[in-house]
């Protein structure tokens, strides 16, 4: 098994003027992560948090050599709130490949962090 990791920290008062920017948003967030977002009383922190989050999974897949633009990458949330990833162009995505991210955001900072593993053992899937 192959590991890598990625990190990323950004300021929350970065998002704040790109909200009203629908271009920048349809980018770098899917229709279900914009939903998500907004749907929140803080939804910069949301955003903030997920763009931290793909960040740190492009960071991760580039240590195996694989590129990825930042829109390709989504997070959304399962019931239980736990963060998952998906990426958009599965076909792009070899096969034993695993993601997890974890996001926190309090107040002026977001901090994300991921790990991509990949295993020749296609039962360990889950993008």
């Amino acid at each position: 098994m192959r590991i890598f990791t990625g990190c990323d920290i950004v300021r929350t008062g970065r998002f704040t003027s790109h909200l009203d920017d629908k271009r920048f948003l349809d980018r770098c967030f899917t229709e279900a992560e914009q939903a998500y977002c907004f749907e929140k009383a803080s939804p910069e922190e949301h955003f903030v948090a997920r763009f931290a989050g793909k960040e740190t999974v492009l960071k991760a897949f580039s240590g195996s050599g694989i590129r990825y633009p930042i829109g390709s990458v989504e997070i959304l949330n399962k019931p239980s709130g736990r963060p998952i990833v998906r990426i958009s162009n599965d076909e792009a995505v070899p096969d034993g490949f695993c993601i997890e991210v974890s996001l926190s955001h309090e107040d002026e900072y977001a901090a994300a962090s991921s790990v991509v593993c990949f295993s020749d053992d296609k039962s360990s899937r889950n993008i």
